[in-house]
């Protein structure tokens, strides 16, 4: 009898240390998505700052009709729209809103308006703000 107690005994301790360590590890991943999630903050603001000092806000009503091909290939979208002639340069932005912040290639025409092949018409109607490098 003694043995098969001990056994028992024995599990139990096991299965509560195997659970003890599952819960150990729950809270440190939720304390690791914390962290990771305050450091994002802090570097988003960081590119925020950088961004409104170093760039200057394009107006949402200095954009022109676009293609629209929705392909996630700005950049290649602007070049080609060079080489046709539809356009004179290929620019750079930055694009923020929305908790997000990443780069965007848009066309200015030869008249200084800016157009933008892969979002289209949507540009305007986006809520985020283009940012163009001074």
């Amino acid at each position: 009898m003694t043995d098969i107690y001990t056994t028992n005994v024995d599990m139990y301790v096991l299965a509560m240390g195997i659970i003890l360590g599952l819960q150990i590890a729950y809270c440190l991943s939720i304390i690791w998505k914390m962290i990771i999630k305050k450091l994002h903050l802090r570097y988003c603001r960081r590119l925020y700052r950088q961004t409104r000092a170093n760039y200057k806000a394009i107006p949402t009503d200095a954009f022109v009709m676009g293609k629209g091909l929705w392909n996630r290939e700005c950049h290649n979208n602007a070049v080609q729209a060079v080489k046709e002639g539809t356009a004179a340069k290929v620019i750079m932005c930055m694009c923020m809103g929305g908790g997000s912040l990443f780069v965007h290639f848009v066309n200015v025409t030869d008249d200084g308006k800016y157009v933008d092949n892969t979002v289209g018409w949507r540009m305007r109607s986006m809520s985020i703000g283009l940012y163009e490098r001074y």
